[in-house]
C-alpha cells in the first residue's frame, strides 16, 4: 500500500461556473508546491470549466461517477469515453450517496470501477459502515462485502486505485470518527486488500 497523501474534494451537486474560477483564482495558485495529490470532483455540466480553470495548479479535476458501459441507453449516466475526451484522468464510485440514494450496489461499483480502469482512469473507491453497523460491531462485515466486488476487478489496476474509508455515520450528523477509529480501519482494508 502507498503512503502517498491525498486531498480530495467532493463538490457535490454545488457551484457554478462563476464560482469555480473565483476557487482556482484563490486556492489554486496555493496549491501548485504542494507534495499532496489534490484532487477536485465535480458535477459533469462543470468538468471542462474546472479543467479549463485548474490548468497549471497542481489540482486535479476528477468526475463524480463513471458509467459501467462506454455508450448505450443509460440516460443520465456518464461514460468512461466521453470523460477521457475532455480530459479527465479520474472518478469517484460507490460514494455513499449514490450507494444511498440512487441504488448503487457493491456489483454496480465493481463494474463502474472496471469500466473506468480499461478507459484509464484513477478511482477513488468510497466504502464505509452506517451507524446501525458501527454499533453492533458489523464494521468488518461490510467493508469486507464492499471490497470483496473490487478485489478481483482492481487486483491489475492498484496503481489507479485510491480506497477511500468514509464513514458514513460520520457525514453530517455531528458525529466524528476518531484517529483511533480511522487507524484501525485503515489499517483492517490494508489487510483485506493485501489477503
Amino acid at each position: 500500500m502507498s503512503n502517498k497523501k491525498f486531498l480530495a474534494g467532493n463538490w457535490k451537486m454545488f457551484k457554478n461556473k462563476s464560482e469555480i474560477e473565483h476557487f482556482f483564482q484563490e486556492i489554486g495558485l496555493k496549491v501548485v508546491k504542494s507534495p499532496v495529490r489534490t484532487i477536485i470532483c465535480a458535477s459533469p455540466t462543470l468538468l471542462e470549466t474546472a479543467i479549463t480553470f485548474s490548468t497549471g495548479t497542481g489540482i486535479e479535476v476528477f468526475a463524480q461517477n463513471c458509467a459501467w458501459a462506454d455508450s448505450g441507453a443509460y440516460t443520465g449516466e456518464v461514460s468512461p469515453l466521453q470523460l477521457t475526451e475532455i480530459g479527465i484522468k479520474g472518478t469517484l464510485v460507490g460514494h455513499s450517496e449514490r450507494r444511498q440514494f440512487f441504488g448503487d450496489n457493491d456489483e454496480t461499483c465493481a463494474k463502474r470501477a472496471q469500466s473506468a480502469f480499461s478507459h484509464h482512469l484513477d478511482v477513488i473507491y468510497c466504502i464505509g459502515e452506517s451507524l446501525d453497523d458501527r454499533q453492533a460491531n458489523r464494521t468488518d462485515l461490510v467493508l469486507e462485502k464492499q471490497l470483496a466486488a473490487l478485489i478481483p476487478v482492481a487486483s491489475s489496476h492498484a496503481k489507479q486505485l485510491i480506497v477511500a474509508y468514509e464513514p458514513i455515520w460520520a457525514i453530517g450528523t455531528g458525529l466524528v470518527a476518531s484517529a483511533e477509529q480511522i487507524l484501525e480501519t485503515h489499517n483492517r482494508i490494508d489487510s483485506i486488500l493485501s489477503a
